[in-house]
């Protein structure tokens, strides 16, 4: 889905400051209270997008970054951040602490999946891993760059996305992130 087609859908449900980072789907914005199922109406009727629905404030995305073990300091690795639908269960987490090894580093606090690779791990030679059927909750991941950046477009307000997965955080002023797939999230 086209970015400018997702910020009017955004507009058109009458959020403000709508804003979206590059082709990422992350769409930036504000509105009061949570407007998680009026996104998912939105964009089903506006776009035929139906996919589950992430908000996140700025205080939840800045939480994340800051508890994230793996923020590359060198550019030696390769650091995403997975929102999840909900917290995984101890057996579920443990199922996927077992895959740590020399390609993989995790870390899961709540509802944040924290990994990183080796950058010469990635591309077509690295193992994947179906997160979301490991730990058994949606979920939608964004690069350290990206998490960064949408902390930085929304100091105040939400965010949406429309990912493969999507996961919800709100507050009445937040950022959200969007995303073409399945996601959003609230600025």
């Amino acid at each position: 889905m086209a970015m400018a087609d997702l910020r009017k859908a955004f507009a058109d449900l009458g959020f403000e400051d709508v804003a979206t980072h590059i082709q990422t789907g992350n769409v930036v914005f504000t509105a009061n209270g949570d407007p998680t199922r009026r996104v998912e109406d939105g964009l089903a009727e506006a776009l035929d997008y139906r996919g589950t629905v992430f908000v996140l404030t700025p205080a939840q995305l800045v939480d994340a970054a800051r508890n994230n073990p793996f923020e590359p300091k060198d550019d030696q690795a390769h650091s995403q951040l997975m929102f999840l639908s909900e917290a995984p269960s101890p057996a579920r987490v443990n199922a996927l602490m077992e895959m740590e090894g020399e390609e993989y580093r995790f870390q899961v606090r709540g509802k944040v999946l924290n990994y990183a690779y080796p950058r010469s791990a990635g591309g077509r030679g690295r193992k994947s891993i179906d997160f979301e059927k490991v730990l058994g909750v949606k979920g939608t991941s964004r690069s350290w760059k990206v998490v960064r950046r949408l902390i930085e477009m929304a100091p105040a307000g939400k965010v949406a996305e429309t990912g493969e997965a999507a996961q919800k955080k709100g507050s009445s002023k937040a950022k959200g992130m969007a995303r073409t797939t399945k996601a959003a999230t609230e600025r």
